[in-house]
């Protein structure tokens, strides 16, 4: 997670650190604003409509609450996406293809290749809908994204050893039940009070 080498991260080499901690979660916050407004004008949203838009989508709970971590170093990346891919689908430039592979590896710079995933699932399901019937055009998308994922590959080594060398990776491998986890805890994403939540009288 030290995203020594994500763009904006430049900011402590360069700045005071007091200065840098400031600086870079106001442009973290301006550019999730400016990529998700660009966005929602590429799929022809009104001037209104992509403000308000835009404001909810900046100031909401997940990139608020983990500004200053690197969760929120990714998570600003999902709107340029979904917003190369329209631009994929509308010119087919090569332009928008190197800038899906450019945008997954500066993901892997971020330091977070948990929200990668959870973004590059989101960008694929929404790039199957968009491009479903231009099926060369996906897979060279999706040949574009194995690129920007084998230029940041010495990045994710790391994160691999450290995943298998994990004490939750081994206590789970080492189960007799087959799933890592029982079926019946996927409730619990939907659901995660069910049962009752005794932590939240700490709260």
């Amino acid at each position: 997670q030290a995203a020594f080498l994500y763009p904006l991260n430049l900011f402590y080499y360069l700045l005071p650190v007091s200065v840098s901690l400031n600086l870079i979660p106001l442009l973290k916050l301006s550019l999730l604003f400016f990529f998700t407004f660009i966005y929602l004008k590429k799929i022809r949203c009104s001037d209104s409509a992509s403000l308000i838009g835009t404001l909810i989508t900046t100031f909401s709970a997940f990139p608020i609450q983990w500004l200053l971590w690197p969760h929120s170093n990714v998570f600003i990346l999902l709107p340029l996406l979904l917003y190369l891919t329209e631009l994929l689908k509308e010119e087919n430039s090569r332009r928008a293809l190197y800038g899906i592979s450019l945008v997954y590896f500066i993901g892997i710079t971020a330091g977070h290749p948990e929200t990668l995933l959870h973004i590059g699932i989101v960008h694929f399901i929404y790039s199957v809908i968009r491009l479903f019937r231009m099926r060369a055009l996906l897979l060279i998308e999706a040949f574009f994204v194995t690129v920007g994922f084998a230029l940041g590959a010495f990045l994710l080594l790391p994160f691999i050893e450290y995943v298998f060398n994990s004490y939750m990776f081994s206590m789970r491998t080492s189960m007799n039940s087959i799933d890592s986890l029982p079926l019946f805890g996927l409730v619990y994403y939907f659901f995660p009070f069910l049962l009752g939540g005794p932590h939240l009288q700490y709260y």
